[in-house]
């Protein structure tokens, strides 16, 4: 997902707007969906979300700051570590030299196959912690992962 925008006043929580870059699970390209409630998202950046479906619809406070209006959204878990930024990193590698497009996954919360290396700690687990993964490789889990449920 990419957010277009987002707003921490006209909702009772943090209400964000983001168009589908890459679809899993039934997204299209292309699809607006609104998310929260955690702050700190950046505008402007790609995300990869594991999101789960609120049946009820969020409508803003007062009709004077609308918002986007009564709309349906996703709530990210797992006390939003499941909102995993991406971005264009220089830490992979032996050295933490390589440059690639990488997944920023707190591993506390969203565990990782032993076969995707994660970075800068060189397999080493210390105790809390979020490490970069390299974005293709961690999609291509994603698509396996999808395969199987099917």
């Amino acid at each position: 997902m990419k957010v277009i925008s987002g707003t921490t006043e006209a909702y009772d929580i943090a209400i964000y707007k983001a168009q589908v870059v890459e679809g899993f699970k039934g997204l299209s390209v292309g699809e607006i969906i609104y998310f929260g409630p955690y702050i700190a998202t950046e505008l402007g950046t790609e995300y990869i979300l594991f999101l789960r479906d609120n049946p009820k619809a969020i409508e803003p406070r007062a009709k004077a700051d609308a918002g986007y209006g009564t709309v349906h959204y996703s709530e990210v878990f797992d006390e939003g570590y499941s909102s995993m930024r991406t971005s264009y990193e220089c830490v992979f590698g032996a050295l933490s030299k390589e440059c690639d497009y990488g997944v920023r996954v707190c591993t506390d919360y969203i565990k990782l196959p032993k076969s995707l290396p994660s970075f800068p700690n060189g397999g080493d687990d210390p105790p809390f912690g979020c490490r970069w993964v390299k974005r293709y490789s961690f999609i291509s889990v994603l698509d396996e992962l999808g395969e199987m449920e099917e």
